[in-house]
């Protein structure tokens, strides 16, 4: 496997990890690359980890696409917004070939427990992603993306 460094985009901050149809429940999954954060505004850049056999356009092309998604359906819950509480943190995800999101879980808490309920109901509320390109053959696909609550400084 090798890293691959896509062009510098605002819709670019996901990594996506491709492995074998093993166990969700395994704990021996790569660990996250270090990514831009997922934001409001989202910073330029982009990691893909990829296996030979996939096309890292059509990687490229799927994560922008999914974050696209994800931005869309990101909420700042009120009462954090109140308190100006932000935070870092990052969710897991697998998605199979129906683009149904058959794990999720919390990677890295932001710090507050109501912004880390916020980041796992963000997949509630997508519940389901477009079918993934037939460039993507290996399945379930492992997604990893950092998410990042800032209070405005109004």
């Amino acid at each position: 496997m090798k890293t691959f460094l896509g062009p510098a985009c605002a819709l670019c901050a996901l990594s996506l990890i491709i492995a074998p149809s093993a166990g969700l429940a395994e704990r021996d999954d790569p660990p996250p690359l270090t990514l831009p954060v997922l934001e409001d505004t989202v910073e330029e850049g982009a990691a893909v980890r990829e296996t030979p056999d996939i096309s890292k356009t059509a990687q490229l092309r799927y994560l922008r696409l999914v974050e696209g998604i994800i931005i869309f359906y990101k909420r700042y819950p009120a009462k954090a917004r109140a308190r100006r509480i932000g935070g870092k943190g990052s969710v897991y995800f697998a998605l199979d070939q129906a683009g149904d999101i058959v794990a999720k879980s919390l990677r890295r808490s932001t710090g507050n427990a109501l912004l880390d309920k916020e980041m796992l109901e963000i997949f509630d509320r997508i519940g389901q992603f477009p079918n993934p390109p037939d460039e993507i053959e290996t399945f379930p696909i492992k997604i990893v993306v950092p998410i990042e609550y800032r209070p405005s400084s109004n």
